[in-house]
């Protein structure tokens, strides 16, 4: 085999690969700016978390830039002062609801192909909320009862 076609396959790997570091460092970035921030990060919500929630959805992103968005909004959750990401995602749940609906929107105006991306923010929301429902053993032990909101009691 000539050697362009040796390293063809290899070329696209090493940019995923590259693209991965270099989003999974943003986000590195990101959490470090919510933790110097504080509860002011709360104002940057509706800018930063439904692309964190893209980048968390299993569909079409690296493990690596998977893990580190979940770490980020982990870090952003605790920095704001909530329990988890549930409550962060619950909490945020009206503006969460607004961005799918434009998008879903334009998709439907312009009758065009939806992103994977929603659907992997959808399942990402679902399973937070899921999770929420069922409390973890830990917050049963400790006689913590878990916060429903009705939104939240839906997925029952």
């Amino acid at each position: 085999l000539p050697s362009n076609e040796v390293n063809a396959p290899t070329l696209p790997i090493t940019i995923m690969n590259s693209n991965a570091i270099l989003i999974s460092t943003l986000m590195g970035f990101l959490c470090q700016l919510a933790r110097a921030l504080g509860d002011s990060v709360k104002l940057q919500l509706p800018t930063i978390l439904f692309p964190l929630l893209e980048r968390a959805s299993p569909i079409g992103n690296h493990s690596y830039v998977q893990r580190a968005a979940f770490a980020c909004l982990w870090k952003i959750s605790r920095s704001v002062g909530y329990r988890n990401i549930s409550c962060l995602l619950a909490s945020n749940f009206d503006y969460l609801v607004d961005i799918l609906s434009l998008r879903l929107c334009k998709y439907a105006r312009e009758q065009s192909a939806l992103e994977r991306s929603l659907f992997g923010v959808v399942n990402v929301i679902l399973q937070s909320a899921i999770s929420r429902v069922r409390p973890a053993s830990s917050d049963v032990e400790n006689g913590d009862e878990p916060l429903f909101m009705g939104h939240v009691a839906m997925v029952e």
